[in-house]
């Protein structure tokens, strides 16, 4: 719905649809994981975000199924996704357009040119905004020379190994680079308990504390 009010309703949407399924990621061989995670660093464009991933995934596989019958398949194969599951989000995504048809809310699906990578930076900024106010209040926080993130009730938490920001060379998971006294804050989706502690499934890097100040907290 934010994102909708913000112009950017077909990228929001084709994200809430490929965070309730499940992660198009494939697990890669031992062999292979240094060559997956290439590939999911090179997806992401630089965003330290899941949801940024996951949406710039869904853009290619589109593109690629206009190439025939084989550019969905090379394309997944390329980037360690399952083709099923790519496959299913676009329908799903489909399904979401005609139920806001029906709930006389505009179709997705017109909205040829909406998507936040073809529209700038703006459009992006407006993108993480939608999502920093959905998702409230999963809002993480760390200072500067620290690893660990801190929720709002204070519990020390780490990125999930699943999430572009936990791979090697990714700012998230390394310590803060801020000076002592800078704050970093991260958007997740699910923290789950895991036998080393907790961890943030689904995140991403805040990179203005704008969003946060005026659409999350009390309405």
């Amino acid at each position: 719905m934010f994102g909708m009010m913000f112009g950017v309703g077909k990228s929001a949407a084709a994200i809430a649809v490929a965070t309730s399924t499940k992660d198009p990621f494939v697990l890669p061989r031992k062999h292979q994981r240094q060559q997956a995670d290439g590939a999911k660093v090179a997806i992401s464009k630089g965003s330290q975000s899941d949801y940024l991933t996951f949406l710039n995934a869904l853009q290619s596989y589109d593109q690629s199924r206009r190439r025939g019958a084989g550019g969905s398949f090379r394309f997944c194969n390329d980037y360690f996704l399952s083709n099923n599951t790519m496959g299913m989000i676009s329908e799903l995504r489909r399904n979401v357009s005609r139920e806001l048809v029906s709930m006389g809310m505009g179709d997705l699906q017109k909205e040829g040119g909406n998507w936040v990578r073809s529209e700038g930076q703006v459009a992006e900024g407006l993108l993480m905004s939608s999502l920093a106010a959905g998702l409230y209040p999963n809002v993480v926080m760390r200072q500067g020379g620290e690893v660990n993130f801190s929720t709002a009730l204070n519990r020390k938490c780490k990125i999930h190994l699943s999430s572009v920001n936990s791979l090697r060379g990714q700012p998230l998971a390394q310590k803060c680079g801020l000076p002592p006294n800078g704050v970093e804050y991260a958007l997740f989706g699910e923290i789950v308990k895991q036998a080393n502690g907790f961890s943030l499934r689904n995140t991403s890097r805040v990179w203005s504390i704008v969003p946060i100040l005026l659409l999350c907290g009390k309405r």
